[in-house]
C-alpha cells in the first residue's frame, strides 16, 4: 500500500498516523 500512498497517502499520514506506524 506504499505506492498508493501518492495522493491518498497524504490524508491517512494525517489522519491515521498511529496504524501506519505499526
Amino acid at each position: 500500500w506504499v505506492l498508493q500512498l501518492d495522493k491518498e497517502g497524504t490524508l491517512l499520514y494525517s489522519t491515521a498516523p498511529r496504524w501506519i506506524n505499526s
